[in-house]
């Protein structure tokens, strides 16, 4: 039972990703990791061109949104 306390969580659930295996082990994990963290922001309205996008993923170029 809910008694009226926060915070609530936004759950969302993407299909499964999986590596490809024509690649060697080192790029499959790389594009699979990149594809997964593109699917995250586009799961969460982060779509490239927004200010809170971050294509290379380096923490020196995130942009603080608040």
């Amino acid at each position: 039972m809910l008694n009226g306390k926060g915070p609530f969580v936004d759950l969302h659930i993407a299909e499964p990703l999986y590596a490809c295996k024509l690649l060697p082990p080192r790029e499959a994990a790389d594009e699979l990791r990149a594809r997964a963290y593109r699917i995250m922001q586009e799961m969460n309205g982060i779509h490239p061109g927004d200010p809170t996008y971050n294509e290379d993923q380096c923490i020196e170029h995130y942009r603080k949104t608040m």
